[in-house]
């Protein structure tokens, strides 16, 4: 009679435990952290009258702050200051403030220069904040404050020397003026060793950081920058983090190469360059690709920029590529397909028979020497993987397609809640039976809907052939929102039509690599 009792009071804790642990994450899942700050409000503070004189948070867009102060700058004050407004943000003036550190320094002055995508749409401005807050939190691990956290500097010069002498007069109407942000940080403690137990020497005691928009230094980036700190301080060193992607790199070789040639009208800076190093940490467009030619074994696209730049009479300039660049990436995933059993090339199947090469689809985007050099720079490593002893007779079938960048059509300034054009990840995951794209307007999304029903009518073909189908897609871009869209629209095709029960999608972004089984 026990023994029965005992048996109806056993509980299956099998079961209910995984319907147990499912409630409880029910209930504790993390809120979204909702700040308590109040609005604030829009009253009108005090003009600062100090060098760095914009109100600005350490993690705000440099150039977007400036950008709205610069646009009040002509505006009457609220009130009387002594000081000239448009005096204290011309480059004589940041020039003297230099001066006056560098003399209390001894010398000990270094410029930062940081070129930043200075255009208007969501993902540039996104580079901007994580450039910002990368160099600033760079200088902290080195002992550097910034002087002032809350406020920023700028420099607004409305003829600005070199950009006015290269307009010539069949252009007489090209805006001339150059507006940049500045901060100024000061070394903290008297140790002039780095904090990282490396033993490096720390000789300088300010650094003064200018956050320069790339798209007014172009297209001669290396010259309009000699330009600048020679009106700055030419006798300091100076340090460029830059240029800010693979075209501020490719006008810098045009440069150099127009100089050599006497296209271009030559502005006497003497050796400006001469204590200049530049570390490029962005642009990652391969070496044979920037400079149009195969470099020989032992050369490399620092010797070429060093060499040219001494060889124009601008000084010793130090260059450096601190990233890896796009064909030692594509190199690695070419060998990556391989580990997944996706061939590039003609191979050899398990009954040592001879086969074609698998289908691999590459959308990339043509609107920008990056993506149209990752395209290019696949088909290039695809080849050096390509077995020697391969009959001639077999092709690869690599297939390449572009897209433009924006394909949402949302440009600066759309209202966000404008429903007609919702199409949040949350939306897009519901189902339906037909696509509600609209084929008007500036949204491209219908692009990618008959991308999708010509690569499988492009598959079929193949079938029919008895190649296969797709086995691997690769989205090459620099947008991560427009790869994002890609994936979504793609995604139906890998499990309802495409024959493949396998697609791996490749995306490559600045040089990290993510790769999935599915998509």
């Amino acid at each position: 009679m026990a023994d029965e009792e005992k048996r109806k009071l056993e509980i299956p804790w099998a079961t209910l435990l995984p319907i147990v642990a499912a409630l409880a994450g029910v209930i504790a899942q993390y809120k979204p952290l909702v700040s308590a700050r109040p609005p604030a409000p829009s009253a009108i503070t005090d003009e600062q009258i100090a060098d760095q004189d914009v109100d600005a948070r350490l993690w705000q867009d440099p150039l977007g702050v400036v950008q709205k102060a610069k646009a009040a700058l002509d505006d009457p004050p609220a009130k009387d200051v002594s000081v000239d407004r448009a005096q204290r943000h011309s480059i004589s003036s940041l020039a003297a403030h230099i001066g006056e550190a560098a003399a209390k320094a001894e010398g000990h002055v270094l410029l930062l220069a940081v070129m930043l995508d200075s255009g208007p749409y969501l993902e540039q401005a996104e580079s901007r904040l994580r450039a910002r807050q990368a160099v600033l939190e760079g200088l902290s691990e080195n002992n550097f404050i910034p002087v002032d956290g809350e406020h920023i500097g700028f420099v607004f010069e409305k003829k600005w020397p070199l950009l006015a002498k290269q307009i010539s007069a069949d252009s007489p109407a090209r805006d001339a003026s150059l507006l940049f942000a500045w901060e100024q940080c000061s070394r903290a403690g008297d140790s002039k060793k780095a904090p990282n137990g490396t033993g490096a020497e720390n000789d300088f005691e300010q650094v003064f950081v200018l956050w320069l928009p790339a798209a007014r230094l172009n297209p001669n980036p290396l010259g309009n920058f000699a330009s600048l700190i020679t009106e700055l301080a030419p006798q300091l060193e100076a340090r460029m983090i830059g240029p800010a992607n693979s075209t501020g790199l490719q006008a810098m070789i045009r440069e150099i190469k127009a100089w050599k040639q006497e296209k271009i009208h030559k502005f006497a800076y003497g050796n400006a360059l001469d204590k200049v190093s530049i570390f490029s940490a962005r642009a990652t467009a391969s070496d044979d690709w920037l400079l149009g030619y195969p470099l020989p074994e032992g050369r490399s696209l620092e010797d070429e920029i060093e060499e040219g730049v001494s060889q124009n009479g601008w000084g010793n300039l130090q260059f450096y590529r601190t990233i890896l660049t796009d064909d030692e990436v594509l190199g690695a995933l070419v060998e990556e397909l391989s580990l997944r059993d996706v061939h590039v090339g003609p191979w050899r199947n398990w009954r040592k028979k001879w086969m074609q090469g698998d289908h691999i689809v590459i959308l990339s985007e043509w609107d920008s020497a990056y993506g149209r050099a990752l395209a290019q720079t696949f088909q290039t490593e695809a080849e050096k993987s390509q077995l020697p002893e391969a009959p001639k007779d077999l092709e690869r079938h690599i297939h390449a397609y572009r897209y433009m960048r924006g394909i949402d059509g949302r440009l600066p300034g759309d209202s966000t809640k404008d429903g007609a054009h919702d199409d949040s990840a949350k939306n897009q995951n519901t189902s339906s039976t037909a696509p509600i794209e609209a084929t008007e307007g500036l949204n491209q999304s219908d692009f990618l809907r008959r991308l999708g029903q010509r690569l499988k009518e492009q598959e079929r073909d193949w079938q029919q052939k008895d190649e296969g189908g797709v086995r691997a897609i690769g989205i090459l871009g620099s947008d991560i929102y427009d790869k994002l869209m890609i994936l979504r629209a793609l995604r139906p095709l890998s499990r309802t039509r495409f024959s493949s029960q396998i697609i791996t999608t490749l995306i490559l972004n600045g040089g990290t690599i993510g790769t999935t089984s599915t998509i």
